[in-house]
């Protein structure tokens, strides 16, 4: 990269030399380092718009439904091309927890969201499963060499995220953010199609995913927020 910018200088071109870029409206670093700079600054704004619903459902509890639509889309929007971290997830439930229209001193966050907008309206939900469902896209439309380059470096990423207190500085795309979300949720991502789940048994996602596949899927995240919530005095999870 430093040759690359030296030669445009002395050729006369002017150019910004920078470590990381928006593009498409997303962040991208080219594969090197992980970038949020842009991801962050829309959960920003997706707080400052929650807020605004959170006042709207005191007074009318239908006006929880905006943050999905509303909030929601904006907070996470590109966001399953780096991945969104379990900070970024805790952060999104506290919007979501707030439009909700229940304003009380310790409330669960499980159960008050579980209430309002529905269980798989959760974030902790609905970032991980679109962040499968991007993989799955892509792994589907894959050739042949294509899918042998993704086994390779899967099986590269598998055994450099699996420590938990640093996976998600180490994620810089789409398969590392699948496979520290597939950990984040206690599934065993052994391979791009073939994948265990948290009480022992394994899906081969050869053929794609169906309908069962995404049933158990949530359902293992939502037995976990569950049981997440059960260890806090009034849930507050």
């Amino acid at each position: 990269l430093d040759d690359i910018h030296s030669s445009l200088l002395s050729n006369g071109v002017v150019v910004q030399k920078v470590t990381a870029a928006r593009d498409l409206g997303i962040d991208t670093a080219g594969g090197r380092r992980r970038s949020t700079k842009v991801l962050h600054k829309r959960l920003f704004k997706s707080k400052k718009r929650s807020a605004r619903i959170a006042r709207l459902s005191l007074v009318n509890r239908k006006a929880a439904k905006l943050f999905s639509t509303g909030a929601w889309p904006q907070g996470t929007w590109g966001g399953a091309s780096m991945g969104i971290a379990p900070t970024h997830i805790r952060a999104l439930r506290t919007q979501a927890s707030s439009c909700t229209g229940i304003k009380s001193q310790g409330k669960c966050n499980t159960t008050a969201i579980s209430l309002v907008l529905g269980q798989h309206k959760d974030p902790a939900i609905r970032a991980r499963v679109d962040q499968v469902k991007l993989f799955l896209g892509i792994w589907a439309e894959a050739d042949g060499p294509l899918r042998s380059q993704i086994r390779l470096v899967w099986a590269r990423l598998v055994h450099t995220l699996q420590n938990k207190t640093s996976r998600w500085t180490k994620v810089v795309g789409p398969i590392g953010a699948t496979i520290s979300t597939l950990f984040d949720i206690h599934w065993v991502p052994s391979s791009p199609e073939v994948w265990g789940t948290p009480d022992g048994n394994s899906w081969n996602l050869t053929q794609g995913p169906t309908g069962w596949f995404w049933k158990e899927f949530q359902s293992s995240i939502v037995l976990q927020l569950w049981e997440q919530a059960s260890r806090h005095p009034w849930g507050g999870a």
